[in-house]
C-alpha cells in the first residue's frame, strides 16, 4: 500500500507543511501527517477537516500522544483536495490549523 507523508513543523509559533502538497497516484493511499521534532513539544495535532467532495477520505486515526494522525485516501477520482489539519497548543489550549493539498490522480 502506498503512502504519502506530510511533515508539520512550527515557524514563528505556526504550523507549515512540507512538502505544501502532494499527487496521490495509487488507490488506498496512507496519507500520514507527523509533527516534527520542533512542534513535538507544543502542538498536539486534533484531527482535520476538508472540501473533500467526492467521499475519498478516511476517518483519521490519531496517536496517543497526538503526535501522528493517518487516514486512508481511496484515490477513485481525480480531485484537488484542501486538507486543514486542526492541532491545539498543549500549553496555551489555543486552536491552530496547517492546509496542505492532496492532488488525487488516480491509477488508470
Amino acid at each position: 500500500m502506498a503512502t504519502v507523508t506530510f511533515t508539520l513543523s512550527e515557524s514563528g509559533g505556526v504550523l507549515v507543511s512540507d512538502p505544501e502538497s502532494q499527487d496521490v497516484t495509487e488507490s488506498n493511499t496512507t496519507v500520514i501527517f507527523q509533527l516534527a521534532s520542533s512542534a513535538v513539544a507544543d502542538f498536539r495535532l486534533t484531527g482535520y477537516t476538508s472540501n473533500d467532495s467526492k467521499s475519498q477520505l478516511g476517518t483519521a486515526l490519531i496517536n496517543s500522544e497526538g503526535t501522528v494522525m493517518s487516514f486512508i485516501d481511496c484515490n477513485t477520482k481525480p480531485e484537488e483536495i484542501n486538507v486543514t489539519v486542526l492541532a491545539e497548543h498543549r500549553k496555551k489550549g489555543t486552536q491552530h490549523s496547517v492546509d496542505p493539498v492532496l492532488i488525487n490522480r488516480p491509477p488508470v
